[in-house]
């Protein structure tokens, strides 16, 4: 068993939920840095910056790409750029599955530039139904996506992100996510960018 510790990953966005016991309710110590598991990098994508942002955006198909996403889906849409959400990350056995609660703001910046902020619900502030008691709570703290069009074909995704969740997670499971989650989620993103402009393409 190792401790959840900072990891810098140089390649695409990426995320390990980290094992911890099963919770009945909606709580969370504060985290120290050891908590922290960070993640940073960029790609470069064959697509429109608003092809990006509209694809990681979309609730609906989620699951369908994003790698250990069991479901996402809009808890409270708070403006036409804000909304509140609900993530279940599924974890492989025996690790518990995780959930987040968040909320997520795009801007649109100077040359057409798009900056996505995550940031976990204090759960102070939980609204009736959002908590899950067969689930261990996860925390995004302050995290950043940032698609920068390169021309009208491609544009350059970055990102910070900044997660924790508390207890140990099994060795196995880190070196699994270090290993695994950079590639897939590139490549998964780029397979759904390519299904989506064959759709456009067909009409469908």
């Amino acid at each position: 068993m190792t401790t959840l510790r900072t990891i810098v990953a140089a390649a695409a966005l990426i995320f390990v939920a980290p094992a911890a016991p099963a919770s009945t309710a909606a709580s969370a110590k504060p985290a120290t840095e050891d908590d922290i598991v960070t993640f940073n990098g960029t790609a470069v994508l064959d697509a429109s910056a608003e092809d990006v942002v509209s694809a990681m955006r979309d609730n609906g198909t989620a699951a369908r790409w994003m790698p250990m996403v069991g479901e996402r889906y809009t808890l409270r849409e708070q403006s036409a750029t804000r909304r509140v959400e609900y993530t279940h990350m599924k974890l492989p056995w025996p690790a518990t599955d995780r959930y987040f609660v968040s909320s997520s703001e795009i801007t649109l910046l100077d040359g057409g530039e798009m900056l996505i902020v995550v940031q976990s619900v204090d759960p102070k502030d939980f609204e009736a139904g959002w908590s899950r008691a067969n689930k261990v709570l996860a925390t995004f703290h302050h995290s950043e996506f940032r698609v920068k069009p390169l021309d009208g074909r491609r544009a350059e995704l970055s990102f910070l992100v900044r997660t924790s969740a508390g207890g140990v997670l099994p060795t196995w499971l880190v070196s699994m996510g270090q290993k695994n989650w950079p590639r897939d989620f590139v490549v998964r993103l780029r397979d759904e960018l390519a299904r989506r402009r064959v759709q456009t393409a067909s009409g469908s």
